[in-house]
């Protein structure tokens, strides 16, 4: 019976900057060199972000889940090695006693960590419907298409999910503002531009987890009446730009976006909109006024941007 091992090499921003892609290279042409084993099956996975940039490159072997940190190339032999053997012990985590620990729990800056939006962020390739879907992905959509408009809105509020902006601002109010107004076209938008000095949150959820940014603005799409969006995407994040644009031509080609959302009669179209770096067009007026093609500047909000 042939057993499934995957080497997760982060290849988040940070790792990129730190040599992951010629890790991840010298980790294949290593499987390469030793000819296909009957019985495992093994693959190299570039992930998203885990989080801790300055020990990167991070490569983690599942499923036994043994976490190695500073990879180089010239350790690619002794990384598979370890597959069957013992780990590599100069790559694990060493606490202050000087202690080598194997799992990701086992570093401090993981221990206590619960991620809910990042779930899936440093375990599933980004740029992979198939392992979304295998995580779970999409299934949330499913079930939003059997439900009304007021139903989605409901459980939003119930979840007592909030905007992940600053303020907090519960996610179903502002979801049953715009479906109140009587409003055509309507378009449901995407603040990615995160111009904030140091901040990395939406850059990491789009660069790790494309399809859950996908399948989250059609859940709201259908709550508020959308049949259009825009994903406001700052230039500098390159990386989150190539893999959500990968993310909205794959959902096309599966008929999850387009005229006939997983076969229903709903429709939604997505299309990116470049920053170009104002710190103040994260502000949704001024954000408003970017897309539009007009001079990123705030106007007076009397009321909230629906």
């Amino acid at each position: 019976m042939t057993r499934t091992e995957r080497i997760l090499v982060c290849c988040g921003t940070g790792c990129i900057a730190n040599g992951a892609y010629e890790v991840a290279r010298a980790l294949e042409e290593q499987i390469a060199a030793q000819g296909a084993n009957a019985q495992v099956d093994l693959k190299v996975c570039r992930t998203g972000c885990s989080g801790e940039c300055e020990q990167g490159p991070l490569v983690r072997l599942m499923p036994r889940d043994t976490m190695y940190y500073k990879v180089k190339p010239a350790d690619a032999p002794a990384v598979i090695a370890s597959l069957e053997g013992d780990p590599v012990t100069k790559l694990l985590y060493r606490d202050e006693q000087g202690v080598h620990h194997e799992h990701q729990a086992d570093n401090p800056f993981y221990g206590l960590q619960h991620k809910v939006v990042l779930k899936d962020v440093g375990i599933i390739d980004p740029l992979s419907l198939e392992d979304y879907k295998a995580a779970g992905g999409y299934e949330g959509l499913a079930r939003a298409l059997t439900m009304t408009p007021d139903e989605i809105i409901d459980e939003v509020e119930r979840s007592g999910l909030r905007g992940k902006g600053g303020a907090g601002f519960p996610a179903g109010r502002k979801w049953r503002s715009a479906a109140s107004y009587d409003v055509w076209p309507k378009y449901i938008v995407c603040n990615g531009d995160e111009g904030d000095p140091g901040a990395f949150m939406d850059g990491s959820t789009m660069e790790g987890s494309p399809h859950a940014v996908i399948e989250g603005m059609i859940i709201g799409a259908l709550a508020i009446g959308a049949e259009a969006g825009v994903l406001y995407i700052r230039d500098e994040y390159a990386l989150a730009r190539e893999h959500i644009q990968q993310a909205i031509d794959d959902a096309y080609a599966v008929g999850i976006l387009g005229e006939h959302i997983m076969g229903s009669d709903h429709k939604l179209d997505l299309s990116i909109a470049r920053g170009s770096g104002a710190f103040v067009c994260g502000e949704s007026t001024a954000l408003m006024n970017s897309i539009e093609g007009k001079v990123g500047e705030p106007r007076p909000k009397y009321i909230r941007s629906v």
